[in-house]
């Protein structure tokens, strides 16, 4: 390498992902002890004092309810296919509506 034509390999910062996951982690600590510092001065005492414990309670049963949601809509549109697909696009006024169009036209 001739002197002073060659560079030290330049760094990356890291990657995006490596990024949000970490802002990500601050965020939560954040808001844990933030909310569990609030709920002290309030008075809170026991499980309580974890910021929103309720709605945490119900966090599994809500993603277990949106997946199983997720996978009857698939079931519907591999049993139905196009049909079902373009009757649930055309609009109607009630949710069951398309489903009833699309067994119409089997």
């Amino acid at each position: 390498c001739p002197v002073g034509r060659c560079t030290a390999p330049q760094r990356d910062g890291g990657s995006g992902a490596a990024t949000f996951f970490g802002v990500l982690l601050g965020g939560a600590a954040l808001y844990l002890v933030g909310g569990m510092a609030y709920n002290v001065r309030s008075g809170v005492e026991g499980i309580d004092r974890i910021p929103h414990w309720h709605f945490w309670q119900r966090v599994p049963q809500l993603a277990a309810d949106g997946a199983s949601d997720a996978y009857r809509g698939a079931l519907q549109l591999a049993r139905f296919g196009r049909n079902y697909a373009r009757a649930w696009s055309g609009g109607g006024s009630s949710r069951h509506e398309p489903l009833r169009a699309a067994e119409a036209t089997e």
